[in-house]
């Protein structure tokens, strides 16, 4: 025969060490920092476009006669 225990415990809740405003703070600095990953990476992928472009237009187009 099973014997079963019940386990009764009250619920206890976190302790909150911030608060809301710190948590949005948090998530907006993140949000922040990602969007000047990315602007930076775009700029840096689109600067090397315009350069291979540049460089192919001198190819076919050559300044000098």
């Amino acid at each position: 025969m099973k014997h079963l225990r019940t386990i009764s415990r009250n619920p206890q809740l976190a302790q909150e060490t911030s608060s809301d405003l710190t948590f949005l703070l948090a998530i907006l600095g993140l949000v922040g920092t990602l969007f000047g990953t990315f602007l930076t990476s775009f700029l840096g992928v689109f600067d090397g476009v315009l350069t291979a472009l540049g460089t192919y237009n001198d190819i076919k187009n050559p300044t000098t006669t």
